[in-house]
């Protein structure tokens, strides 16, 4: 709550947060190379957000999305609602917006045709949408959760983006996750506003069949579903738990007691970790488990959601208040170690590539700086090395090369760019395009 589509979105009832959650269903599947894909602002103070994609042959870059009268992006380009959710194969892109008159429109678009017009939209209430969508493994479908303005209840929509018919619903519901053949993962919910259990909802017959009730003195406040989808995990507001039960309902057992506000829960990108920051009354406690829920490393302090696993699951990087502020941690499972990467006191994104080789990290100075420093780690030796300045994005791309954005303040421009690591200078992918942008998935 944790981009985005390879990370779907669980977080406590009622609560918004910017923590990117686990999806359950792309563990072992292959992801096919993926579009650059680029928000940007005309001007530092504009509130309009477009969305482009990159192209390679001719350096440029292409909207996909639709600028139609009336309507905005959400301002802020790290706020959830304006960023877009992308389908595991790259090919369909849902993002929120908010027109004039204050009420809210979901899009879906192939972000490979230029057009910018969207292949289905469907009206989803006048309160912000909730963190709760994704799409199912085959691209098939799409569930969201939506305000259903007649009702006052927040309803599970579902649209089939292969026959692209009407949205199918269901009331009092919230969307948790798809399993792997296209079933829906909903958390459904009492008159009273408390929520009720799990269900599986099969959007082709609208088949409803409950999966997860909970005792009478139960009050869930959290659901989601491991990665190989065998346990259910939920907190229980009554008593300040974190428990795990079998898919089947079976074995509930407490996983841990937490001191008071709702708990941020995490997969790692292995699947092979439970992660849980705790906010406590005074710092925060990060609690990790392994695949049988044992607790596995604990730490006080730690800086919330900036925060990466590597792929293997071998090494964990994270931020720590320090004396001076912030400190940048990286932590070794194999070698039961842990190293301080940085301690300026700046605010820390670091991300761990794909071939479990490097480590970089963009540190900011000020929570309201535009940009930051990018640096590159090697993690066979930590031996670190500065890649630019004025950085206002990055991500790693399929193959473990570096793509970032420079902003270029003076004039309100923005360049791409391409790192190999091992070589000494950045390929230039895009250079001055008008406005700020910034990478999206």
């Amino acid at each position: 709550m944790l981009q985005v589509q390879l990370r779907k979105l669980s977080i406590p009832l009622g609560v918004l947060v910017s923590l990117v959650l686990l999806s359950t269903g792309c563990q072992g599947k292959t992801i096919t190379p993926a579009p650059i894909i680029l928000g940007g602002f005309p001007s530092l103070n504009s509130p309009m957000q477009e969305v482009y994609r990159y192209e390679t042959n001719s350096k440029s870059l292409v909207s996909i999305t639709e600028r139609a009268p009336n309507v905005s992006y959400f301002e802020s380009p790290t706020f959830h609602n304006s960023t877009p959710v992308f389908s595991f194969d790259q090919k369909y892109m849902a993002i929120n917006v908010l027109n004039s008159s204050g009420s809210w429109t979901l899009n879906i678009l192939d972000v490979n045709q230029n057009n910018g017009k969207p292949i289905f939209t469907s009206p989803i209430g006048t309160k912000l949408p909730l963190l709760y969508e994704g799409f199912s493994n085959d691209g098939h479908y799409f569930g969201f959760t939506y305000s259903n303005d007649s009702t006052g209840s927040m309803d599970l929509g579902v649209l089939d983006l292969v026959t692209k018919g009407s949205m199918i619903s269901l009331p009092s519901a919230h969307f948790v996750d798809f399993s792997a053949d296209d079933q829906v993962y909903a958390l459904t919910f009492l008159s009273n506003g408390n929520a009720n259990g799990l269900v599986k909802f099969d959007p082709a017959s609208e088949k409803v069949e409950t999966i997860f009730q909970p005792p009478a003195d139960v009050i869930l406040d959290l659901v989601i579903l491991s990665p190989d989808q065998k346990w259910i995990l939920y907190t229980d507001r009554n008593i300040q738990t974190l428990n795990r039960v079998s898919i089947s309902g079976d074995n509930a057992t407490m996983i841990y007691q937490y001191s008071g506000e709702n708990p941020l829960i995490n997969y790692d990108k292995s699947g092979r970790y439970l992660i849980v920051i705790d906010p406590g009354s005074n710092q925060s406690t990060l609690k990790v488990y392994d695949q049988n829920f044992k607790e596995t490393y604990s730490l006080s302090g730690v800086g919330w959601t900036n925060m990466d696993f590597s792929n293997d699951g071998r090494f964990f990087t994270y931020q720590l208040f320090g004396l001076n502020g912030m400190d940048l941690y990286l932590n070794d499972f194999k070698s039961q170690t842990y190293y301080l990467l940085a301690n300026t006191g700046k605010i820390y994104t670091p991300r761990i590539s794909p071939d479990n080789k490097y480590l970089v990290y963009l540190s900011i100075a000020n929570s309201g700086d535009h940009g930051g420093t990018l640096f590159l780690v090697q993690l066979k030796d930590l031996h670190s090395t500065k890649i630019d300045a004025s950085v206002t994005s990055f991500k790693f791309d399929t193959d473990s090369s570096l793509l970032y954005v420079k902003l270029n303040d003076t004039n309100q421009t923005s360049s791409l760019f391409r790192q190999v690591p091992g070589e000494s200078t950045p390929t230039p992918l895009l250079s001055d395009a008008k406005g700020i942008l910034f990478l999206l998935q």
